[in-house]
């Protein structure tokens, strides 16, 4: 009983994991690229 049910629980916990993962991921990029927006701003300014 304890086997199959370990390795079903990894598997749905990983899923969630690279999906929180990628959003954090995107949101990073976006701040970068806002960032940098700014500086050019600044730089141009």
């Amino acid at each position: 009983m304890t086997q199959p049910s370990e390795p079903g629980t990894l598997l749905p916990v990983p899923r969630p994991r690279t999906r929180g993962a990628r959003a954090t991921a995107m949101l990073g990029g976006q701040q970068r690229r806002r960032r940098q927006v700014r500086v050019d701003e600044g730089m141009s300014a």
